[in-house]
């Protein structure tokens, strides 16, 4: 009954259930890459080596989590308009003419016109 009274409190916080899910797994392995700093004595740098993705596992679950959240109280209408399309498009635009340009300046290594 305890387990029943739980998922219906998740299930009220988080309301879209598979990136809620995404981020509990992501949030249990963090204790994973504690142990495997805790057993593992390799370095990089003077940094332990499962440092790097335990903070990974760690903000990986935290935005999933914060995600399912905030997705619960967007309506299905405010997400298709004029606005908010808008602006999808501006960033998917702006994200893509970067994405194109940056392998060429810098894989490259010599200057192309739209990178100056």
């Amino acid at each position: 009954m305890i387990g029943h009274a739980v998922l219906t409190t998740l299930a009220r916080w988080f309301p879209q259930a598979w990136l809620a899910f995404g981020g509990l797994i992501a949030l249990a392995l963090v204790p994973v890459g504690s142990l495997w700093t805790a057993l593992d004595a390799r370095r990089i740098k003077g940094e332990p080596v499962a440092r790097k993705p335990m903070r990974f596992a760690l903000s990986i679950g935290v935005y999933l989590l914060t995600m399912s959240w905030m997705l619960g109280y967007v309506q299905p209408g405010e997400l298709s308009s004029l606005p908010v399309r808008g602006a999808e498009r501006a960033l998917s635009s702006e994200l893509g003419s970067v994405g194109c340009c940056m392998p060429l300046c810098h894989v490259e290594r010599k200057p192309v016109a739209s990178c100056r």
